[in-house]
């Protein structure tokens, strides 16, 4: 018995060992395997597509301002721990694009681009000098007459030209250094308005002034952001904030200056909203014109938005009515959509509210995906620059994005 007991147990343990071995064995295979099998069904995938070759009748170009590399992988892990996932292993919207390249930035005078200069340049194809907009680098910084002459094009010239509608959608003011190139010449990215400008540039219009007056700002059909106050005499009081009063010096209302051109001038069905509920009333399918200037200065944070306290749209909703009103052109459309608040965020040392930026464009593309088609429309993400921001140490998989890693080992060394 006693040596029969004994062989049953030796032949036990050699079966169990035979069996870890077998799993271990899987477990390798299954973690080879996968990537291997991932790798290859990309490059199948890849290899068996067909290159568009056609002429995009529609352009929806999305900028997040600030977005580097960094807070992209960042906002990725973010989406990704959102859904309960360790994070890393997600895809953005458009990170699913058949095409992905990078791009280097800088001003005709600045090692280090700023948003003015950088948006005249993917606005214009001209690049141009720190802080100006519109213009090309004979025009100087804050230098009214230098920027007379310097004026240069941008795409809604030429989309308009070629007969098509064209829009913007930003969190920003929509005066600000980012959509205004489209519009806009000006010799500082800060005249944003007639109390912006100092009085040696009485020859130079402000920013919001050419919106409302010039070709092609007045011919946008959609112009979705914050800057209310660019628009507003200063004895006229906020529609939100009864404490706040617009800041015009020169007694124009902008506001009622367009919805009279639009509605008694041109015959056209315009609407002017500034809250989420006026927005949300409009209807795309009869709209000819949208304006929506939802705050007195820049959009709020997405964390506030979502609060409750603040009655606005977001992003992907401005970016899904914009799309609605200007593809009834049959000739086709231009759209510009900013995520700004990345940009407003990092300067701030806001991680959360930055990385919310990157999710609400995430959310603009992936409604623009929806609504469109890659056989007639060409979507383009990119950046504008990118800031300090990044991801330091080793942190483990998994680990909070927003967190911070408490201890830390370095060789035989644990760090607190």
């Amino acid at each position: 018995m006693a040596d029969g007991a004994a062989l049953s147990s030796v032949l036990g343990l050699v079966l169990f060992a035979l069996t870890m071995a077998a799993s271990v064995d899987k477990a390798n295979y299954d973690a080879r395997e996968r990537w291997m099998k991932s790798a290859q069904d990309y490059l199948k995938q890849t290899l068996e597509s067909e290159m568009n070759t056609k002429v995009a009748k529609n352009i929806v170009l999305f900028i997040g301002d600030g977005m580097g590399l960094s807070t992209v992988t960042a906002g990725r892990i973010r989406k990704g721990q959102l859904k309960g996932n360790t994070g890393e292993e997600e895809v953005l919207s458009w990170e699913e694009f058949a095409n992905t390249a990078l791009s280097k930035t800088y001003n005709t005078d600045r090692m280090v681009a700023d948003s003015a200069g950088t948006a005249t340049a993917y606005h214009c194809g001209v690049k141009a000098n720190f802080e100006t907009i519109g213009i090309d680098s004979t025009g100087v910084f804050a230098d009214c007459e230098s920027s007379i002459g310097a004026e240069i094009d941008s795409m809604f010239n030429w989309a308009l030209l070629g007969g098509k509608s064209v829009g913007f959608v930003t969190t920003s003011r929509v005066t600000h250094a980012s959509p205004s190139p489209l519009y806009a010449h000006s010799a500082s990215r800060y005249w944003e308005g007639d109390f912006d400008k100092p009085a040696n540039a009485s020859k130079c219009k402000d920013i919001a002034a050419q919106l409302i007056d010039d070709f092609p700002g007045n011919k946008a059909q959609v112009i979705l952001g914050g800057g209310r106050r660019a628009f507003m005499p200063n004895t006229m009081q906020d529609p939100e904030y009864p404490e706040e009063n617009g800041r015009r010096n020169d007694s124009r209302n902008l506001v009622r200056e367009w919805m009279e051109q639009k509605t008694n001038i041109e015959k056209k069905n315009a609407a002017y909203v500034f809250d989420r509920s006026g927005f949300d009333d409009v209807d795309p399918r009869t709209t000819d014109y949208l304006l929506g200037l939802f705050e007195p200065s820049h959009m709020r944070f997405e964390s506030q938005r979502n609060s409750g306290n603040f009655d606005e749209p977001s992003l992907a909703e401005m970016t899904s009515k914009a799309i609605q009103i200007l593809q009834k052109n049959r000739r086709g459309f231009y759209l510009f959509v900013e995520s700004s608040n990345i940009d407003i965020a990092h300067h701030e040392s806001r991680g959360r509210n930055a990385l919310d930026g990157v999710l609400a464009l995430d959310d603009a593309v992936g409604e623009a995906r929806k609504l469109t088609s890659v056989a007639d429309t060409l979507l383009v993400v990119s950046a504008d620059h990118s800031h300090v921001f990044n991801i330091g140490g080793y942190p483990y998989r998994g680990m909070d994005i927003l967190g911070r890693r408490k201890q830390q080992r370095i060789g035989s060394i644990e760090l607190e």
